[in-house]
């Protein structure tokens, strides 16, 4: 039985994210025996193999990209191969080609048996733009990546694979995780206890400057918004150099996620001192965005 094909295609925000889960039944196209169901997909190998086709577009922003996917098989020793989209690829690849039937550009990027999921690996991040090991450019002009999983085919209920799909996660990150030893993708950045802006007890990056009201406008309310409204880019622009001190290049002022503003002060000589906050941790934070497991100190 072949599955008819599904249309669905998952956009990722352009914002600071750094992953997005799409359910195993987005799958786009599929073919031999294939099962969607809420929740999950069945790849069942048969005689000639099944597969279930993704696609995602990438955010702009994004440097580099991972994947991994949940899944299980009741049959220990089963499990899925991994393919992307080359979108340069010439002709058919000798060695890491893709299953007979398929389209050649097609190219393998690994494989789990681990019956429990699979992180993407040989390598595990891929650049967007190019520079990849054999040439390989999954990332296409409109930003589009399609990804193939295959489960492989042979003597029905003997030697063919049946697998079940239930997620994908992308993992897009702005920096380049490939070929950047510092840059330790889903580790832990730890930083001087003592270090500039980093307050560990309240788990906040805090930075504050100040803000003069224009000449005139001093005890207007359109005076003292602007007033606190210069105050807080300065700090903004604070937080990124604080930043900047173990993660170059990290951030622009207008990225930083789910900053709040913790006090606001006029000053005796009429100007507005203003503090803010940004999560280090958890959801949304620092650690977060920047593509850390967590941010502690040393």
């Amino acid at each position: 039985m072949r599955a008819a094909p599904l249309p669905f295609l998952v956009l990722v925000a352009a914002v600071a994210a750094s992953n997005l889960t799409v359910p195993a039944d987005g799958l786009v196209r599929s073919g031999g025996l294939v099962s969607a169901e809420a929740g999950g997909v069945w790849l069942t190998g048969g005689q000639t193999g099944s597969w279930a086709e993704y696609e995602v577009q990438l955010p702009s922003w994004g440097k580099s990209f991972a994947v991994d996917i949940e899944w299980w098989s009741p049959r220990p020793g089963d499990g899925i191969a991994v393919y992307l989209y080359d979108n340069g690829a010439k002709g058919p690849g000798a060695i890491l080609g893709a299953p007979g039937g398929l389209d050649f550009h097609w190219r393998l990027w690994s494989v789990s048996t681990d019956r429990y999921g699979f992180f993407s690996s040989s390598p595990e991040f891929l650049l967007t733009s190019g520079g990849n090991p054999g040439g390989l450019r999954p990332v296409d002009d409109s930003w589009r990546v399609r990804l193939l999983v295959y489960a492989d085919g042979g003597l029905p209920f003997v030697t063919d694979e049946s697998v079940h799909l239930e997620r994908v996660r992308w993992n897009v990150s702005e920096r380049d995780e490939l070929w950047s030893p510092d840059s330790p993708s889903w580790g832990s950045l730890v930083v001087p206890g003592d270090a500039s802006g980093f307050d560990f007890e309240r788990d906040l990056l805090v930075a504050s400057a100040t803000g003069r009201p224009p000449i005139g406008e001093d005890l207007t309310a359109r005076g003292r918004l602007m007033a606190i409204r210069a105050a807080t880019v300065q700090a903004l622009a604070l937080a990124v150099a604080y930043i900047g001190d173990y993660v170059p290049d990290a951030v622009k002022p207008d990225q930083l996620p789910g900053y709040s503003i913790l006090t606001r002060e006029k000053l005796a000589d009429g100007r507005w001192l203003v503090e803010i906050g940004i999560p280090l941790n958890g959801p949304g934070g620092l650690a977060d965005f920047l593509g850390y497991i967590e941010i502690r100190r040393k």
